[in-house]
């Protein structure tokens, strides 16, 4: 696991796009220093929580003044 960044959690916008078995959540992360993102996380709460899921990709180098959008989607079987 890398270092985490600095700055703030970005809070995520939920909804259930054109379906009810799809949850995404979009936040997007402004950057106030220069560096290489390497993973992505989702987590329960806008301060301490829990790990939901992670990401890891090749660096994005951004700088101060970028941000970075980042989009997640769970899709869950149709049942009853």
């Amino acid at each position: 696991m890398g270092t985490a960044y600095g700055g703030a959690r970005a809070t995520g916008t939920q909804s259930t796009p054109g379906s009810t078995n799809i949850y995404r959540s979009v936040g997007t992360v402004s950057f106030t220093s220069t560096l290489a993102i390497t993973e992505h996380g989702l987590f329960t709460a806008s301060s301490g929580g829990t790990l939901f899921d992670r990401s890891v990709f090749s660096a994005i180098n951004v700088l101060n003044g970028d941000s970075i959008q980042f989009t997640w989607e769970l899709t869950l079987p149709a049942g009853g």
